[in-house]
């Protein structure tokens, strides 16, 4: 991914962190060079699996020190099948409130961002083997896949309605 060298981005806001895949981007664009931002506790601290951390508008205007980040990177959120479906109830808002605070940040705090939403092959259900193709039906079999699905649309909504 050489996503600072081919738009020319030079601060990059990663929310989840702390998870497994958010701690790989912050290592990863730290390397590059990159001003990095993040929302949640440092990526050494990612083995202690904090509780959750609640996004929100102000947490991340305060995690970017008000600056404006050239990209944000929405790794936050349950991240597996199982939990999404031991705790829908738990699990579903908290992961859409999420995505709606990165929205809201990037629409009034950080309006030339890139926003990038990491998402899911459950989207697709029973699909055959990957590579999937965007322009494939979502068919989702799970609440997880559900959710990404539901996640999409509402980024989409957004990048359309806020261009």
């Amino acid at each position: 991914m050489q996503l600072g060298a081919n738009l020319a981005i030079k601060s990059v806001l990663i929310t989840g962190a702390a998870g497994f895949i958010g701690s790989r981007l912050v290592a990863h664009f730290k390397q590059q060079g990159l001003t990095v931002f993040v929302d949640t506790a440092a990526p050494a601290q990612a083995q202690l699996r904090a509780p959750r951390v609640v996004l929100s508008v102000l947490a991340l205007r305060q995690a970017t020190g008000g600056a404006a980040p050239d990209a944000i990177i929405h790794a936050a959120g349950s991240g597996t099948v199982a939990r999404v479906a031991a705790e829908p109830a738990v699990e579903l808002p908290a992961n859409q409130a999420a995505l709606l605070a990165v929205l809201e940040f990037a629409r009034l705090h950080a309006p030339g961002a890139r926003v990038v939403l990491l998402s899911s092959a459950a989207m697709y259900g029973n699909a055959p083997p990957t590579p999937q193709n965007e322009g494939q039906a979502r068919t989702p079999v799970s609440l997880y896949g559900l959710a990404k699905t539901q996640a999409e649309q509402l980024a989409a909504f957004y990048a359309e309605q806020h261009a």
